[in-house]
């Protein structure tokens, strides 16, 4: 399935790489105090500008992937089995329901939410990486497409 990985790739490419980048770089949060972050979804003050990029980005862009994500869902039912079926409708729904959700709270707001910004980052690292990982393996064991040592 393409659209899943088009998704991943997608916040990746548009929303994580502006913090990783500026790491370890000042930058003036809430309060006015300087804070030093090596968060995704983070700029540095010289960096806001990619920040609205990739904000703009997402917001443009998400709907017509999450879209071609649903699509190939509804395709593969004549091709896999209920279960497989049903994971990748449950994968969806975690990512449209929970993910965007949480991605869109942070990039709704013109200031930065920091903390927000970094617990997303660190869950995309940990959690969200595995969850696409697993349902593409999934999807591959379904169709016979992995190669057995």
């Amino acid at each position: 399935m393409s659209s899943i990985l088009d998704y991943f790739l997608f916040v990746k490419k548009y929303l994580i790489p502006v913090g990783q980048q500026m790491q370890h770089c000042p930058m003036k949060v809430r309060g006015g105090g300087e804070h030093e972050s090596e968060s995704a979804f983070l700029g540095s003050e010289k960096n806001i500008e990619r920040y609205d990029l990739a904000r703009k980005q997402y917001d443009e862009n998400v709907w017509d992937i999450l879209q071609e994500f649903r699509a190939e869902i509804s395709r593969s039912r004549r091709s896999v089995s209920e279960g497989a079926f049903e994971r990748m409708n449950s994968l969806y729904s975690y990512v449209v329901y929970d993910i965007d959700q949480k991605i869109s709270e942070i990039i709704k707001k013109e200031e930065l939410d920091v903390k927000k910004s970094e617990e997303l980052a660190e869950r995309f690292s940990e959690e969200v990486s595995k969850k696409f990982d697993d349902a593409i393996d999934d999807l591959a064991s379904e169709l016979n497409l992995k190669i057995n040592d």
